[in-house]
Formats: C-alpha cells, sequence, structure tokens
C-alpha cells in the first residue's frame, strides 16, 4: 500500500466512529417530527432520507475499515463492530416503519 492510500486510510479510521456517531444523531433529530425546522412532511421525509443515504454510505465504508482489522480513535474491532450494528438497527427500523 502506498504512503498516501495507507495515510489516509488510518485518517479515515480515526474519523469513522465519530462520522457515524455524527450522522446517527442527525438522523435521530430530523427523524422527530415535533421538530419545529421541519413543520412541512415532505421536507422532513427528504431530510431522513438523506440522512439514511449517508449512514448507508458510512456502513459500506465501515465494513471496509473493518476488512482490513482496523481499530480507530481509540476504538477496539469489537466496538466498531457494535456501533456498525446500530446503524444497521436504526436503518432497519426506518426501513419497516416507512415500508421503504
Amino acid at each position: 500500500m502506498s504512503d498516501l492510500k495507507k495515510v489516509t486510510r488510518e485518517h479515515m479510521q480515526k474519523f469513522y466512529p465519530r462520522a457515524l456517531k455524527m450522522a446517527l444523531a442527525h438522523y435521530r433529530s430530523v427523524a422527530r417530527r415535533s421538530e419545529p425546522k421541519y413543520p412541512d412532511f415532505k421536507k422532513q421525509q427528504e431530510a431522513c432520507k438523506v440522512s439514511i443515504a449517508h449512514i448507508q454510505l458510512l456502513l459500506k465504508l465501515g465494513r471496509e475499515l473493518m476488512a482490513d482489522h482496523a481499530e480507530g480513535a481509540g476504538m477496539e474491532q469489537e466496538d466498531l463492530q457494535k456501533l456498525i450494528e446500530t446503524a444497521q438497527h436504526e436503518i432497519a427500523g426506518y426501513d419497516v416503519k416507512d415500508g421503504a
């Protein structure tokens, strides 16, 4: 692996847990219908879909990072796996609730 690829991968491994946590938190905040920021249901639905797409991309990245047996930001492999499973559960809950 080239030095640039190695440095880039290390950077992604360190930032990944935080990025996934932030994306999940954003989805949860947008999904609340009572949030005054999204009084229009269609806009709220669009925001949810964008959040879900972002999480799905992060999950793909996470699988790639885990395939390399990486550790990121002080997180052990098991902790990273739990975080990914939480995100997958959130996505599955969205799909079931909304018929997607």
